[in-house]
């Protein structure tokens, strides 16, 4: 390594053990996370960022597309920041954009220099007494946390208001405002302290050049600018400006290469976009695929070193073992069905959220067409809640639903 080094201009510097474990010892979430096997409570923006990027199963890039619109919304987040607000809400519907909104504004914020811009593991967080080793939490810092499942962290935080994160604000991104975590940051002692975001789709102009640098990155890029801008026109109209459904338009517009292959509809895009994951596993029978997707869905993220989850699983979608439920969750991560994350890779679930909306409306709803309320449960919702109840007053507390109780 020498010589290669000092071709590029540079001296090589060798570390012996000693100075290695002084290292360790100096930055210990280093050592917990590459030699302890541990997951990190806080990432960097660039280690979040790539961490997104790799979670993204249908629509890979070298190099993130460019981010557009959203000027008013990054000067609400720049005007945040000197505020007396505590927390800075970002609500939309699912696919609008909000985790890219994140990522976007705490990267300006963290060039300013003054501030420490962290990213929030929030189950590590959660299970881990250790978040502040490795940083300096008495450093301004803005902590980035997205679609937590309810208001548990953010109530440690304001705990911590008066002790070593007493310098910290928090920017929070949810998918509806009438989430859990909306409920407590609107009650009487925090209300004061909110900032609130509320996140649409991108204007037509906003859609059609974001479209434009999806197509022109990818395959299609070389039929030219005029065929990119009249499809980017025809897709922003289509989805409604949506950047999730967009990109998933794209996806759709290069596995076919035509135009006519892509659905009007949201409904039917997602319909299309499935049918194709589910074919990919040519091993195992598309309806099985169909309904384990359906359960991982429903579940959330799923914990392949769970016994109890993987037995869920099988008992839901039909599939004869374990290892088979397994066998087939490692065939759809690796085909871009499901994506992975966590410690060991142990997590997975199904992305993107409007996808995984999708997979559960069409499964646990029906449109009787009449009435004040004519999306109905299915007969699928009925017996999923019949057998939570009978868990319940049958108190078998080690039945797999146990673990999932809260989710309900």
């Amino acid at each position: 390594m020498v010589p290669v080094f000092r071709r590029q201009g540079l001296i090589a510097e060798y570390w012996g053990r000693s100075q290695l474990d002084a290292l360790l010892d100096k930055h210990p979430e280093v050592d917990r996370s590459f030699f302890g096997n541990q997951t990190r409570g806080f990432l960097t923006l660039p280690e979040a960022r790539e961490r997104i990027a790799s979670q993204e199963t249908f629509l890979k890039r070298s190099t993130p597309t460019p981010f557009v619109g959203r000027g008013e919304e990054l000067d609400q987040v720049a005007r945040f920041m000197p505020s007396d607000s505590r927390f800075l809400v970002i609500h939309g519907a699912g696919g609008v954009g909000k985790t890219r909104l994140l990522i976007e504004a705490g990267e300006e914020i963290a060039s300013m220099g003054r501030w420490q811009v962290l990213w929030a593991n929030v189950e590590t967080m959660l299970s881990s007494g250790t978040w502040f080793e490795g940083i300096v939490p008495e450093r301004p810092t803005l902590l980035l946390v997205d679609e937590p499942q309810d208001d548990q962290l953010l109530r440690i935080l304001d705990e911590q208001q008066s002790g070593r994160a007493s310098k910290w604000k928090v920017a929070i991104a949810v998918r509806s405002p009438k989430d859990p975590v909306m409920r407590w940051l609107g009650g009487a002692r925090t209300k004061k302290r909110v900032d609130t975001i509320n996140l649409g789709v991108l204007r037509p102009d906003e859609a059609e050049q974001m479209c434009m640098g999806l197509l022109t990155s990818g395959p299609l890029g070389a039929r030219g600018d005029r065929w990119s801008r009249q499809v980017a026109r025809e897709l922003a109209g289509r989805f409604s400006c949506s950047p999730m459904w967009l990109t998933i338009a794209v996806h759709v517009l290069e596995t076919s290469g035509d135009l006519a292959g892509v659905p009007k509809t949201a409904d039917n895009l997602a319909d299309l976009y499935l049918d194709e994951i589910i074919q990919c596993q040519k091993e195992f029978q598309p309806e099985q695929v169909r309904l384990l997707l359906r359960w991982v869905a429903l579940v959330g993220a799923v914990n392949r070193e769970s016994d109890a989850a993987i037995e869920l699983l099988r008992e839901g979608s039909g599939i004869a073992s374990d290892t088979l439920v397994r066998e087939m969750l490692a065939r759809l991560v690796a085909r871009g069905g499901l994506s992975q994350r966590g410690a060991r890779n142990r997590l997975v679930e199904l992305k993107p959220n409007v996808l995984r909306d999708h997979v559960l409306i069409r499964w646990l709803s029906v449109d009787v067409g009449y009435g004040e309320t004519p999306m109905q449960p299915s007969d699928a919702a009925r017996t999923i809640v019949d057998d939570i109840l009978h868990t319940v007053l049958q108190a078998h507390l080690q039945h797999p639903w146990r673990h999932r109780m809260t989710g309900f």
